[in-house]
């Protein structure tokens, strides 16, 4: 273990891991599995309480996420940098090669920072998901659909989440098993002749911090309120403009009434859909700032609540939200 320990100067985990996998499968063949996989699960979770290795890891993905900051606020897009703890353990992409060959539950590692990670799509389908439930309409508003008002992409994306500190006894991974006691056949099942075959795999250890970015397309939102206003000043010099320019006024009155609904728990009144311009454009800093507290009690419902990635029935993928910090510059 000390050898492989002193690899991680030059190598990373996941390579490792590859290694190591090789080298079981030739030693053991199909014979004596469980003791391989007992040696390989083992020797992963080892490898990432290395002081080394994390120390090493948590620096980089801290400077990357910095730099991933710049590189989105270069593009004129708002940033919003959120922090969170794990409360429970973690199991997130089981179809991901990494820790696939201990029992084919893999887990999602990040093969240039070498670290766990939480990817986008998981993050962004757990809120989407939220908006959804309460809203429908608010979800296509935000987060891309066709409607009514035409075609549109996602005002909402976010970055994959990485680890950014430790806090729990320097562990980073965990081993865990599922013990499926009953036979393929559900109509004779018989406890007692029972023959229970533990499923190992690798999860993300309680109290483990991570970091990502919620990334809001601010150019576009404002060129949508810019036509909003000007459809109210009748300042259109074609009908293909006054088209685009009530679509825009009615995405805009309805998404500031959707956000308003979703924050105070209240039903939508359908009937109070836009028409025409009988209402006044809310002012762009107020619907930004809406829009925001909106997406932060979403985050909080699927982060602290629901649950990321897999087994959350089973109280796993439950977060704390340690900070929620728009970028102010």
């Amino acid at each position: 273990m000390n050898k492989i320990g002193q690899k991680l100067d030059s190598t990373t985990i996941y390579q490792i891991y590859l290694d190591e996998s090789r080298k079981y499968i030739v030693k053991y063949g199909t014979n004596n599995r469980d003791e391989y996989k007992n040696e390989l699960a083992n020797l992963i979770v080892e490898l990432t309480k290395n002081s080394k290795y994390y120390n090493k890891m948590i620096k980089c993905t801290r400077r990357y996420m910095e730099f991933l900051k710049e590189v989105i606020k270069s593009t004129g897009k708002k940033v919003i940098s959120v922090l969170i703890n794990s409360r429970t353990r973690v199991l997130v992409d089981v179809s991901s090669p990494f820790g696939w060959l201990i029992d084919e539950i893999g887990l999602s590692w990040d093969k240039v920072l070498d670290t766990p990670k939480i990817p986008s799509t998981e993050i962004k389908g757990a809120v989407s998901a939220v908006f959804e439930w309460y809203d429908k309409k608010l979800r296509d508003y935000l987060f891309g659909s066709a409607h009514e008002y035409g075609s549109m992409k996602s005002l909402i994306d976010f970055s994959d989440a990485f680890l950014v500190g430790i806090t729990k006894q320097n562990t980073v991974l965990e081993r865990d098993v599922i013990t499926p006691i009953y036979a393929p056949d559900p109509e004779k099942i018989m406890e007692h002749r029972a023959k229970p075959v533990p499923i190992q795999f690798l999860v993300i250890s309680p109290d483990v911090k991570f970091e990502f970015l919620i990334i809001i397309d601010t150019s576009r939102l404002k060129r949508f309120w810019r036509s909003a206003n000007k459809f109210c000043e009748k300042s259109a010099k074609s009908v293909l403009t006054e088209v685009f320019e009530k679509q825009a006024y009615c995405f805009i009155i309805n998404l500031y009434k959707h956000l308003i609904e979703f924050i105070e728990d209240k039903s939508i009144d359908e009937s109070s859909e836009c028409e025409e311009c009988k209402e006044r454009v809310p002012d762009y800093n107020l619907l930004f700032k809406v829009m925001l507290k909106a997406l932060k009690k979403a985050i909080k419902k699927a982060f602290e609540e629901w649950g990321i990635g897999s087994k959350t029935g089973s109280g796993y993928g439950l977060f704390d939200i340690v900070k929620y910090e728009p970028d102010n510059e």
